[in-house]
């Protein structure tokens, strides 16, 4: 582009680690044509940004937000998807995860997917990372430990796997959310506070805290299982 600062990415082949530099001037890279897939991390320094222009992010590695914009939204903050029809896939088969934030900044996702297919596989928030799913978040497979940290969710979740840890996943949405899944999924702590009851379709086991605000839970016919570390407010 003509703007010094802003590059476009247009690439048909995987790349391995990609770095958004800030250290001395804040840069914006587009995404032009084509997905994006990653075979290793994606870092996003400072104040720069990564703007997906509404192309789907397939990340193999480790994921690295250090822009500070605590804004909510599809197109704020260093990761922008821009769409509410944009995915952001965690998949690699080898290894651990991990999404790094940096200190009262947010990370917002349109549609996050969970698909961790290494053995036992890890995708772990760290310290100091928040992160909004603006659309729906998908729980393929692999633990996404929160890390202490809360997951804040507009949309549905489909959750055929685990989510664990002394965070929260907290739903938010501003209509009807669904938690959906295999019948297998589990979660840790649960805060609701949607603007309508929430509602499940399948079965699903609560292993942390079950919070209500002033919505209800709506199960329907479908079994929830509390189970013994687990408590309701």
């Amino acid at each position: 582009t003509n703007n010094t600062n802003a590059f476009t990415l247009y690439t048909t082949v995987p790349l391995y680690n990609l770095t958004i530099d800030g250290t001395t001037t804040s840069k914006t890279v587009y995404l032009t044509v084509y997905d994006l897939i990653l075979n290793g991390n994606l870092v996003i320094n400072a104040t720069s940004v990564l703007n997906t222009d509404s192309l789907d992010v397939n990340i193999g590695g480790n994921f690295t937000n250090l822009n500070a914009d605590a804004g909510v939204g599809l197109n704020t903050g260093g990761y922008r998807p821009q769409v509410a029809g944009q995915t952001t896939t965690f998949n690699k088969i080898n290894g651990n995860q991990t999404i790094t934030g940096t200190t009262g900044n947010n990370t917002n996702f349109a549609n996050l997917v969970i698909n961790n297919t290494y053995s036992n596989g890890t995708v772990t928030l760290q310290a100091n990372t928040a992160i909004r799913v603006n659309t729906d978040l998908t729980l393929t497979k692999g633990t996404l430990a929160d890390g202490g940290n809360v997951i804040t969710v507009i949309g549905n979740i489909n959750n055929s796997t685990v989510h664990s840890g002394t965070g929260r996943i907290t739903l938010a949405g501003p209509v009807i959310q669904i938690l959906s899944g295999n019948g297998t999924g589990k979660f840790g702590n649960l805060y609701l506070n949607s603007a309508y009851n929430v509602k499940i379709s399948s079965n699903m086991e609560i292993t942390g805290v079950l919070t209500f605000q002033t919505k209800m839970l709506d199960i329907g016919s479908n079994l929830l299982k509390l189970s013994s570390t687990s408590d309701r407010k």
